[in-house]
């Protein structure tokens, strides 16, 4: 994937993750398994997956910078009816956290950004 994006655009200056599925409104106690799964699944493990691959690529380059939409509930506030996305939320705050501090330092960057 990385190989053809490069190929068809050059290098890639900037990269954002927004990968986000939220079903809320209700108690987690009420939310079905499969649809926190999906959001493990969409919010966290698609986000991570996507940084490899991009700090990958711009590791390669020597350059760029990553941004992970982080989202509602990424702070640790409790959002009613939000409880299993908030969850998955903070996780990847987290994960951005750590991405950032692992490339400190001129050429790569990481951060996060909350819209709204």
């Amino acid at each position: 994937f990385t190989a053809a994006l490069t190929q068809r655009f050059g290098a890639v200056t900037t990269w954002i993750n927004n990968a986000g599925y939220a079903r809320g409104g209700s108690r987690f106690c009420d939310l079905p398994v499969d649809e926190f799964n999906r959001m493990l699944e969409t919010n966290l493990a698609g986000t991570a997956a996507a940084s490899r691959a991009a700090l990958a690529l711009l590791r390669a380059q020597g350059r760029g910078a990553l941004y992970n939409v982080v989202g509602a509930g990424a702070d640790g506030a409790y959002v009613p009816g939000m409880v299993g996305y908030g969850t998955t939320k903070v996780a990847l705050q987290y994960l951005t956290a750590g991405l950032a501090r692992e490339h400190e330092g001129p050429g790569v960057r990481v951060g996060g950004a909350t819209p709204g």
